[in-house]
């Protein structure tokens, strides 16, 4: 139950049986009575190590590596157990409680000044909860209306290292989209403190809304006429309530080749991972049983082996995944959540990740592969790709294909039915005779010669 009490442009909130993770940062060796539900829990930190991989996205960057994963070693009550801190990982379960890695030292320091984690004072941050409860607050909504996971090319998420030839690790999620199509909803009910209604703010248009307990999220890139005046500083809104639309709005443009909205949370003052909170919130918000989820990208060298981990694929409760493909870029079909495989030859490759529960539901997504050559960067680009619309879609109905960027350079376009492959435009349309999940393919050979190919899905309902 919510209340809200507004005098002029402030606001007291009160709010009853919301429950969020307890957060706790700790260093090697240290133990914590840590409370959660009631019952008291030791938990100690035993070790933090790192695994790397090669990232030569630009000049200076020659023979680096960013980070891959930290593997967290904790006892709870004595009882052992390793969590991996990656993109894409929820919650372990684990002698009662949910343990999740929100961020390590290592990994902190070199997030880059983009987006800083000023306050971190210990080896590694670590959010808590009981076992069988929600993250958060059960009537947090997804920001989004009528989309669909991973159904863009473009996405980030917590801790993962954003393509591109800056080298920065990010902390919210960004979801691609097509601007001016989708409506963006308050995710919680609270009060705004910061708003670009009703001129923009000349940078990314980033509206803040002040919850209970000492919460706030951002929402940010939205196109100024779109923001609705609901949402003005020092107003009340509802979860749920309508506050924009998609926008590309960056440096106080409408600019961006790569639109997509970002959010991010703010608990007690500390940036906190809004990873599990929005998976969670999807779920409540959309029927879909299971969420593919292939990892998002990899790098490595030309003739290495790298792995591919399906296990971070989200299931609803009582489903189970029943097989995982992953699709390899020659054709090959591996049917396990986990294998290893090898790239010889410089690219930018996709590999497409197939799952299925044990009642007949199916996901894809993608993983982006950069293989590097030794001696040279990897600035191979085709482009930004999005449809629309993402939801609802029935055979016969027209689908967009919009491409945002990276005009230069050919592309073709395999639409994965019958069709035959035409080249890319802005706004290439294309109808579905079937329902079905697609995988739509976009191929070129850029000037370094390299292949390079992009994916992405169209699921047409039945």
């Amino acid at each position: 139950m919510k209340q809200f009490l507004l005098t002029g442009v402030f606001a007291l909130l009160a709010i009853v049986g919301y429950a969020w993770p307890v957060y706790i940062h700790l260093n090697t060796g240290e133990t914590q009575d840590v409370l959660v539900a009631g019952k008291t829990y030791q938990i100690k930190l035993h070790k933090v190590s790192y695994t790397r991989e090669p990232n030569n996205r630009k000049p200076a960057s020659i023979g680096a590596q960013t980070f891959k994963e930290a593997q967290v070693v904790l006892s709870v009550n004595g009882a052992t157990v390793t969590l991996l801190q990656r993109p894409y990982e929820m919650p372990v379960v684990f002698k009662g409680l949910r343990l999740y890695v929100e961020n390590t030292r290592e990994w902190v320091k070199k997030a880059g000044k983009f987006q800083a984690i000023e306050y971190f004072p210990k080896e590694a941050k670590i959010a808590i909860c009981q076992e069988g409860k929600p993250w958060g607050p059960e009537d947090m909504h997804f920001p989004l209306l009528k989309y669909r996971w991973r159904s863009s090319m473009y996405n980030n998420t917590w801790g993962s290292l954003v393509p591109g030839r800056s080298v920065y690790y990010h902390h919210g999620e960004d979801y691609g989209l097509m601007y001016d199509k989708f409506d963006i909803q308050a995710p919680l009910g609270g009060v705004v403190t910061t708003s670009p209604f009703p001129n923009g703010d000349g940078q990314s248009n980033g509206l803040i809304v002040a919850c209970a307990d000492d919460f706030s999220y951002r929402i940010s890139h939205m196109n100024t006429g779109s923001i609705k005046a609901i949402a003005a500083k020092g107003l009340t809104v509802r979860g749920g309530q309508v506050l924009a639309q998609s926008g590309r709005t960056f440096q106080g443009a409408e600019k961006m080749g790569n639109p997509h909205l970002h959010m991010n949370f703010i608990y007690k003052g500390e940036a906190v991972s809004t990873y599990p909170f929005i998976v969670e919130a999807y779920l409540r918000d959309y029927p879909d049983n299971v969420l593919a989820v292939a990892g998002g990208y990899v790098t490595m060298m030309a003739g290495e082996e790298v792995e591919l981990d399906a296990i971070r694929t989200v299931v609803r409760d009582g489903y189970k995944i029943a097989e995982y493909a992953w699709e390899l870029p020659d054709g090959k079909i591996i049917k396990k959540a986990k294998t290893k495989v090898r790239f010889d030859k410089p690219g930018n490759y996709t590999v497409a990740l197939h799952v299925k529960t044990d009642k007949g539901d199916e996901d894809r997504d993608f993983l982006k592969v950069y293989v590097f050559n030794p001696q040279k960067e990897n600035n191979d680009y085709l482009g930004v790709f999005y449809h629309f619309p993402v939801r609802d879609i029935k055979a016969g109905d027209e689908v967009n294909i919009w491409r945002t960027s990276g005009f230069k350079i050919p592309v073709t376009i395999d639409f994965g039915d019958d069709s035959a492959p035409v080249r890319a435009k802005v706004k290439t349309p294309h109808t579905y005779k079937k329902p079905g999940i697609y995988t739509v393919t976009f191929t070129s050979v850029t000037p370094s010669e390299r292949p390079t190919t992009e994916k992405i899905k169209i699921v047409v309902e039945k």
